[in-house]
């Protein structure tokens, strides 16, 4: 892949973010114990360049900057560069579609290393593509993406994966959430959030 196409690649998945993500909560409802069956997230602007697995070079102060350089239309090759081991062209072969995490995640499970050299935590998504996640405590704990990855999730979860019941979104800074963006079949998501902590945190 050359960097002109990752350039295409990266500026449009970045449309994608700023429409579906940026600074929004996604809540992952799955199979568990009532109390603990649920995953909150918060996608920022700084966490977008982590999902590409491009380095960016010194004229780009931060992430926060490599994003807005997307965004903003003003993303070049000299900006970055892509990794010799593979891996940049792997996570651009599927970014778009996990930009679309809030509908297309099916299951959730711990990450299990899998030979990989990552420092991730929990893994989201199918059996195409998947996104990790890592607890950040200076986000009142909440889940933040570090990572894109073209594996089925089973195959770099320890087992076993649990299904993803149902997926809610909100402003970050909104009490409440208020829209799903996926139910499971067969599932009445007026049960689900009938009990446990997670009453009071949707109105739907």
């Amino acid at each position: 892949m050359k960097k002109d196409e990752a350039v295409k690649i990266i500026v449009e998945c970045a449309k994608e973010y700023s429409k579906n993500l940026i600074n929004l909560n996604l809540l992952f409802v799955f199979e568990g114990a009532e109390e603990s069956n649920h995953i909150e997230t918060i996608f920022l602007p700084q966490n977008f360049m982590h999902l590409t697995g491009v380095a960016p070079r010194d004229r780009l102060s931060s992430s926060v900057a490599f994003y807005n350089a997307c965004v903003g239309g003003k993303l070049t090759p000299a900006f970055f560069d892509m990794n010799h081991d593979g891996t940049t062209r792997i996570k651009l072969s599927i970014l778009f579609q996990v930009m679309n995490i809030h509908k297309v995640a099916r299951m959730v499970g711990d990450f299990n290393g899998n030979n990989l050299k990552l420092n991730t935590e929990k893994i989201l998504g199918n059996v195409h593509a998947c996104m990790g996640f890592v607890c950040a405590q200076q986000h009142q704990g909440l889940f933040v993406p570090n990572t894109a990855l073209r594996e089925d999730i089973r195959d770099v979860s320890e087992k076993p994966t649990r299904k993803i019941l149902a997926i809610l979104r909100k402003p970050k800074d909104a009490k409440m959430y208020s829209e799903c963006t996926y139910i499971a079949k067969g599932i009445s998501l007026e049960e689900l959030l009938s009990v446990g902590s997670l009453k009071l945190r949707v109105d739907i």
